[in-house]
């Protein structure tokens, strides 16, 4: 999911937290901000740095939960408009099959109007 907001200054933060689809593996997941411009029928994205941070999952039995938050204050002086977006990726984990997945009760995002243009 996307979204998009007016010129001000903002506070913008997120929780992430997964699960893996196997035991006994561990994988190392990346969450990111991106901003985004549109460049035609698309949208060219860019990390905001610095907002990047990992998550460990060690699958051992039926515990192999992890999380990682973020946030920052974000100045958008221009009344352009941009997208932004929360990124996970897969970085590294022992058996190339294992996922990180998602859990919705425990991934959020806010962003809070600071301070107007």
């Amino acid at each position: 999911y996307c979204f998009t907001m007016g010129a001000g200054m903002y506070q913008i933060g997120w929780t992430i937290g997964t699960d893996t689809d196997v035991n006994n593996n561990r994988i190392l997941s990346g969450v990111k901000l991106e901003v985004g411009a549109e460049d035609g029928a698309s949208i060219a994205w860019t990390d905001v740095t610095p907002t990047h941070t990992y998550i460990y999952d060690r699958g051992n039995g039926s515990i192999r939960k992890g999380s990682t938050n973020n946030n920052l204050i974000y100045k958008k002086s221009t009344t352009v408009l941009e997208w932004f977006r929360v990124v996970l990726w897969k970085e590294e984990s022992t058996n190339a099959a294992t996922k990180a997945i998602t859990l919705t009760n425990s991934c959020n995002i806010y962003v809070k109007e600071i301070k107007q243009s």
